[in-house]
């Protein structure tokens, strides 16, 4: 079964067949474009852990607030980007 779940702002994790893909992962606490820029709604769950594995992430384009420096380089070196 498939599950969509929204992140915040345009952040999705895509679910399906026990593979997780992200889409504009914006997570960051200390926001975008000099803290002027936070996400809203807020993503509600403080355990990032299962978000920090993703088996791909998609990215649609380099914003601050759709691609993110913060959140970006704990998912870049164990999985795809």
């Amino acid at each position: 079964m498939t599950s969509i779940e929204f992140l915040g702002h345009s952040g999705l994790a895509v679910r399906h067949g026990g593979r997780l893909l992200l889409c504009d992962p914006w997570m960051s606490p200390e926001g975008a474009y000099n803290a002027s820029w936070f996400q809203y709604p807020a993503y509600p769950h403080t355990d990032l852990g299962a978000l920090l594995k993703p088996d791909a992430v998609y990215v649609s384009h380099e914003h601050l607030d759709h691609f993110d420096p913060w959140f970006s380089p704990s998912c870049r070196s164990r999985r795809r980007f």
